[in-house]
């Protein structure tokens, strides 16, 4: 169901009152009351009336190991937090303590993520609607048998298998201010996803996102990755987000969409060091969706912590003139202003040059991509300026995912971290005793 520009669209949403009950502990960055706040806002603002709303399944555990691994659910279904000396070793091999704690309702959390995640996608594998919308779900750190990053269970990942039951090519665009590691490596060998991220780079969690990481065997060309330095603003973002997009979506021209729309990117935020703001970012995102529309695919999947409603029209009261300036962040190195010769691919002001150079080499790509594979063919070109990008200074562990690829592992996984030096650093997890209770819908 290919729809036209300016055709108006069905949008479900997903919300259990439920999920704003749980608490990772006093002091942990994730808070996942803050989407009961956004659902109350959509309340307040009628803009329930625009579309409609579902309570989502619990998630089973069957439901889960179509990614995750036996065992690793079994460990989440088991773990509580008064028998976690019962599961040191565990915890250890599972990566589970500081950055992702164990908390009462843990495995009842990641049900309705989960949960939300996946009806999303049998919506718009039905063609039921042409947008759906998780916002307790995006936990696009979570590996098949690791936790990561606050993320147990990957429901991205899980959705996206669902939408590749009916649709051939899935995109999946993550513009989290954390590079989207656990989805990439899921689909890095496979050229029926293409993974495109924009994030920080550098010295910053989770470490990986080099431009050079590209995907391998079938996947190689099929992941994108953009990092971008401290304190680029809407401007910068926009020049760099809307031209690599529109050739992604030129020539690869896939039928559903995967938006992961992590809010940490925007200015003020108490993780992040972008200076990006709701009305900047949501242009972005709504832009991608009728892009979408007005081509060959049929369903755009918004997953997580999303600033803006897609297809879901209404004004609303403008926002003072210096809201989106609030809690700038000022990089501590480097001139505001880069003009190196080249540079701009990861820099705070692009230069023009430079990337259109990136998207020509991005084109080439992915028109070999699609052509049969000859064996006396030379290695992917090199983008120019590339060295010029965000500096990559990687921790010691982390080699560049390519690199590993060719070396045996085809998904290129990193060791596990050192524990307490993730995310959100060390914090001990508490209880929370708040009393469960259900919004209406």
């Amino acid at each position: 169901m290919a729809l036209s520009q300016g055709t108006k669209k069905k949008v479900c949403y997903y919300y259990d009152g439920d999920v704003g009950n749980y608490y990772y502990g006093q002091g942990h960055p994730m808070k996942p009351h803050r989407i009961r706040m956004t659902h109350n806002l959509l309340l307040n603002y009628g803009l329930y009336r625009r579309m409609e709303i579902y309570r989502p399944h619990k998630a089973s555990g069957e439901e889960m190991t179509k990614y995750h691994s036996d065992d690793y659910i079994k460990f989440l279904r088991s773990i509580r937090p008064d028998n976690m000396s019962e599961y040191s070793k565990q915890m250890q091999r599972f990566n589970v303590g500081e950055d992702c704690p164990v908390f009462d309702g843990l495995f009842e959390f990641c049900q309705l993520s989960t949960g939300g995640s996946v009806a999303g996608a049998v919506k718009l594998n039905k063609q039921q609607t042409d947008i759906a919308i998780n916002w307790a779900g995006g936990l696009h750190h979570a590996k098949k048998s690791e936790a990561s990053g606050f993320c147990y269970v990957n429901d991205i990942v899980l959705a996206i298998l669902e939408l590749l039951k009916y649709h051939q090519r899935v995109l999946y665009i993550d513009i989290d201010i954390h590079h989207g590691d656990g989805v990439e490596e899921a689909f890095y060998t496979t050229d029926r996803v293409m993974t495109v991220s924009f994030h920080k780079y550098g010295e910053y969690f989770p470490g990986t996102g080099d431009l050079r990481d590209i995907g391998a065997g079938k996947g190689k060309y099929y992941a994108v990755n953009y990092p971008l330095r401290d304190g680029i603003d809407d401007e910068s973002y926009e020049a760099i987000f809307k031209p690599v997009m529109a050739k992604v979506m030129e020539m690869y021209q896939p039928s559903a969409i995967v938006l992961q729309c992590g809010a940490d990117s925007l200015s003020g935020d108490r993780l992040g060091c972008f200076n990006l703001t709701i009305k900047g970012t949501s242009g972005w995102v709504c832009g991608t969706e009728q892009r979408c529309s007005g081509g060959s695919a049929n369903g755009v999947a918004v997953c997580a912590r999303s600033r803006q409603m897609c297809g879901v029209h209404e004004k609303f009261q403008p926002a003072p003139a210096d809201a989106g300036r609030r809690g700038l962040h000022h990089p501590q190195r480097g001139p505001l202003l880069d003009v190196r010769d080249g540079g701009g691919l990861g820099l705070l002001h692009p230069q023009r040059a430079a990337l259109q150079r990136l998207l020509r080499v991005l084109r080439a790509r992915l028109q070999a991509a699609h052509q049969p594979v000859q064996h006396d063919q030379p290695e992917h070109q090199r983008i120019p300026g590339e060295d010029q990008a965000a500096p990559v200074r990687e921790p010691a562990h982390v080699a560049s995912r390519a690199r590993r690829a060719d070396a045996g592992d085809p998904r290129g996984r990193a060791p596990p971290r050192q524990r307490g030096r993730g995310r959100g650093g060390p914090r001990q997890a508490r209880l929370h005793p708040g009393p469960r209770q259900e919004d209406s819908l």
